[in-house]
């Protein structure tokens, strides 16, 4: 056990700690005890950190306003949804020797679910809260007025998902919680786009695995963004450089 803790106290310093836990042996009296040690070491992080437990997006800003820091932290977030999402559907992920190959890593059951539920708890309620108390600042920023009534609809459609997603979860069905989860990365990435338009910086999240056709139109494309990609990668420039 304590081989155990070690090594989640180590993968939580690098943000893949709920990962770890899901490739640990699938042995239900294992995961039991290990889940609980888990749990508190995100919670600490949360506590300690008070942002998202994961590499962080945006750069480091000195005197950054409210709003900025807010719209910082939730571009953090948007790794994490994203990373649930993968584990939720058949994705290219490399293997021991680095070479993509499709599987999928959270299914149906109550022991995956569990991660989905943890996931929730740690990332994507969070999410929420802070649309919620940043929306009423953004919508002051914004000059269009769709883009006003916009802005404050997104944070009582995020709640909609959640309750959707909490649903999910109770069915124990992995493509009922994958098709909440994308709904929460879409809204969650609509309203980042919004507050760009209002004049606060976005740090988009683009995963460095290859892309499917459908990513390639939504908001894991540089295209969504009103970037365009760099050559070869799945990087994103300004396109007026």
């Amino acid at each position: 056990m304590r081989t155990l803790f070690t090594l989640a106290l180590f993968l939580l310093m690098r943000g893949d700690v709920i990962i770890a836990w899901n490739r640990l042996p699938r042995s239900a009296v294992m995961k039991r005890a290990v889940q609980p040690a888990l749990a508190s070491l995100l919670t600490a992080a949360a506590l300690l950190t008070s942002s998202p437990v994961s590499s962080l997006a945006a750069p480091l800003r000195f005197m950054a306003s409210q709003e900025q820091s807010v719209v910082d932290e939730l571009s953090d977030f948007q790794k994490n949804v994203v990373e649930l999402a993968d584990q939720l559907k058949p994705t290219l992920q490399p293997n021991a020797v680095g070479v993509y190959i499709e599987q999928q890593i959270l299914k149906d059951g109550k022991d995956d679910s569990d991660v989905v539920l943890l996931y929730s708890e740690q990332f994507l309620k969070p999410i929420q809260s802070k649309m919620a108390a940043i929306a009423p600042k953004i919508v002051s920023l914004s000059k269009e007025s769709a883009d006003k009534e916009r802005i404050a609809l997104l944070p009582n459609l995020m709640k909609g998902h959640l309750l959707e997603l909490s649903e999910a979860i109770k069915h124990q069905k992995a493509s009922e919680e994958l098709k909440e989860v994308e709904e929460v990365q879409e809204t969650l990435a609509e309203f980042l786009l919004l507050s760009s338009r209002a004049g606060l910086e976005v740090q988009p999240f683009i995963p460095s695995r290859p892309l499917s056709d459908k990513d390639l139109f939504g908001p894991l494309s540089c295209e969504w963004w009103g970037r365009t990609r760099v050559e070869g990668s799945n990087a994103c420039k300004d396109p007026t450089t």
